[in-house]
């Protein structure tokens, strides 16, 4: 999965409205994830 399909499984749990005000949150931790994600894997 890419940090983009991260954010936007995020979007989904998260709802539209909470996306709105906790896009910044909600972008970090993706990230966060995809970096977690991508160290398991090497």
């Amino acid at each position: 999965m890419s940090c983009l399909e991260c954010v936007l499984h995020s979007v989904k749990e998260t709802g539209i409205g909470n996306f709105k005000q906790e896009k910044k949150a909600i972008k970090i931790g993706a990230a966060l994830r995809c970096f977690a994600v991508r160290v398991r894997k090497l």
